[in-house]
């Protein structure tokens, strides 16, 4: 017979249940930190590869210090802030989605640039413009500032309703670009795109739009 403790005459059973509290305590720990996890974005981008032109010799890009980029919304993102005219720029809500993360929301402003994406140039929102006129302008701008070339980089664009937030039973949540240029430090203008492609793109799709620029004359 052994001559141990009474804790070596106890069971598995036992030994389990003594064991218990210690995992309850580690589901209690693991459950806070499962719900902390942050909530999927209603928004997501669309991506700008910047490309010379064909005919451009040179690269056209040097120089740029700020670009100006405006895409169109298409009939899905028109109905979506139709039907939720809170969401826009200057609406209750929408003004924490597109301003700083200061105001409690997504905080495009300041998100914007640093959303991942291959490719990506260093760049800073310098603003985030919306206009909405079903008869007129229904667009996006962005103005960036950047510190570094340009040239077959990358700038992500938004913030665009993803395609759960968009809802639309039909279409996905395209927007077309309009313009983009790119100027100097001293906003003189060195290029202007001349041709693009594809013409429009989703929110985060994977393929980027191809932006083909030329020296501006």
């Amino acid at each position: 017979m052994s001559g141990g403790g009474p804790a070596d005459d106890l069971t598995d059973c036992e030994t389990m249940k003594l064991s218990l509290p210690r995992a309850c305590l580690a589901v209690a720990l693991f459950v806070p930190a499962c719900q902390s996890d942050p909530k999927p974005l209603t928004q997501g981008v669309v991506k700008l590869l910047f490309q010379r032109a064909e005919n451009q010799g040179g690269s056209p890009y040097p120089g740029t210090q700020r670009v100006i980029a405006t895409l169109s919304y298409q009939p899905c993102l028109i109905d979506y802030y139709e039907r939720n005219p809170s969401q826009k720029a200057d609406g209750r809500d929408g003004e924490a989605v597109f301003g700083s993360a200061e105001l409690g929301g997504e905080g495009w402003t300041d998100r914007l640039c640093d959303t991942d994406v291959p490719g990506g140039v260093d760049c800073e929102v310098e603003s985030i413009e919306q206009q909405i006129n079903v008869a007129t302008n229904n667009q996006l701008t962005v103005t960036y500032t950047l510190t570094e070339d340009l040239e077959y980089g990358v700038l992500p664009f938004g913030p665009l309703p993803t395609e759960e937030t968009a809802a639309c039973p039909d279409d996905l949540p395209y927007a077309r670009v309009k313009a983009v240029d790119g100027y100097n430090g001293a906003g003189g203008r060195l290029w202007r795109t001349q041709n693009f492609n594809p013409d429009r793109a989703y929110t985060n799709q994977g393929e980027e739009i191809s932006i083909y620029a030329v020296a501006a004359m």
